[in-house]
């Protein structure tokens, strides 16, 4: 597996790495953590049939979303998680019945409920790959190192893609811009859905959808730049903004 180096400039020594276990997993590393990956809680340390969930997150897309951890180099990929993840679907009216008690109906019905859970942990293996290929839900491990006690590094090491869906209107331009982005690297997910697509590598970075035209929203320097893709010359200017936002 990949390994990153954080070196001192001023002193050219090494940054130490500090291990990351659950029992001090603080709150303010959970918060940048979460910041990073484009979560939100949406409910947290409540107990859902008889379970213990210490927090029930939405990622950008408003997909329900779980966070797992790998305690050790060995140990196993996926704790509770899947557990929980078919807990939730198979009692999903129970859930949004529990979830009416803040939420809103409409807030609710703009929820996707088929969970994505992302595990955590400092180092992760062939065999954790091979695991989660042969799972079918959304699952991504990210590396995640605290260097010299105040230096995060957030690092996408794989994500499954065999629970994406095919609801996106297709075309032409579409299709360039799928594979355009394939080309750029194998950390990043397209996900579609029936009216957008989002497209993340940690967090999104983008999003296509229809407006006439299909229209690409780019984040580049903190802001979002929208443009319409109608032909070859929209296209090779919207290709451009994504290298820009994916360098």
């Amino acid at each position: 597996m990949s390994e990153i180096k954080l070196i001192n400039l001023k002193t050219k020594k090494d940054l130490k790495t500090k291990k990351i276990e659950i029992l001090d997993f603080s709150h303010d590393l959970f918060e940048v953590i979460k910041k990073s990956l484009g979560l939100t809680v949406l409910k947290q340390n409540f107990t859902f049939l008889d379970e213990k969930i210490n927090y029930l997150l939405l990622d950008e897309n408003k997909t329900i979303t779980l966070l797992d951890f790998k305690k050790e180099n060995f140990g196993q990929i996926l704790g509770r998680s899947l557990y929980l993840v078919d807990l939730i679907r198979e009692n999903l009216g129970k859930l949004k019945t529990y979830l009416s008690e803040n939420l809103k109906k409409e807030e609710i019905l703009e929820i996707d409920f088929n969970p994505r859970i992302i595990v955590l942990g400092t180092n992760f293996t062939k065999y954790d790959h091979y695991a989660i290929k042969q799972i079918n839900k959304e699952i991504d491990l990210i590396k995640c190192e605290v260097f010299d006690s105040n230096t995060l590094v957030l690092e996408k090491n794989y994500q499954s893609q065999n629970y994406l869906e095919n609801e996106f209107p297709k075309s032409q331009l579409f299709n360039e811009i799928k594979e355009h982005l394939l080309m750029l690297g194998d950390e990043i997910v397209i996900k579609e859905f029936p009216h957008y697509v989002a497209i993340r590598r940690i967090a999104n970075f983008a999003y296509l959808y229809y407006d006439e035209a299909l229209v690409l929203r780019v984040l580049a320097d903190g802001k979002y730049k929208t443009k319409a893709i109608k032909n070859s010359k929209d296209l090779e200017t919207a290709l451009k903004l994504l290298e820009e936002a994916y360098a």
